[in-house]
């Protein structure tokens, strides 16, 4: 079970992974779950935000610039990794890639949910050098 992909069942199926798993462990059913709390969206996605190109990190996006993506997705999981002026392969990466975020969202349409990463990813202003 990955902590990136519990709010996106959340998100799709109206339950997370945690509850699931939690009945589960209790030895109830937990479809009542998926019956008592419709899914707020049709889609949901984990944008994975990575580079592969090692990179210094100019500027993370602060607390405000998250806060004003919340204001408008408040619902969005927002995940940063790394510190600024410091490079990219600092951070634990997989060798291939380096991950400097993830951000979680969902949307009622394919269209609706590629709008509102791109209009995140404009909130967020990642620098690199």
């Amino acid at each position: 079970m990955c902590s990136q992909f519990a709010d996106l069942m959340e998100k799709a199926k109206g339950a997370n992974t945690y509850e699931i798993q939690l009945l589960l462990s209790l030895g109830l059913n937990p479809e009542r779950l998926f019956k008592d709390r419709p899914a707020a969206y049709k889609y949901a996605s984990s944008f994975v935000l990575r580079s592969f190109k090692d990179k210094k990190i100019i500027r993370l996006p602060s607390e405000e610039d998250i806060c004003g993506l919340k204001k408008i997705y408040p619902d969005a999981r927002v995940e940063i990794y790394g510190k600024e002026n410091h490079l990219l392969s600092d951070e634990l990466n997989d060798m291939k890639s380096y991950r400097y975020g993830i951000i979680n969202l969902g949307a009622n349409s394919k269209k609706e949910l590629s709008q509102k990463y791109k209009n995140c990813l404009a909130m967020l202003d990642f620098k690199f050098t």
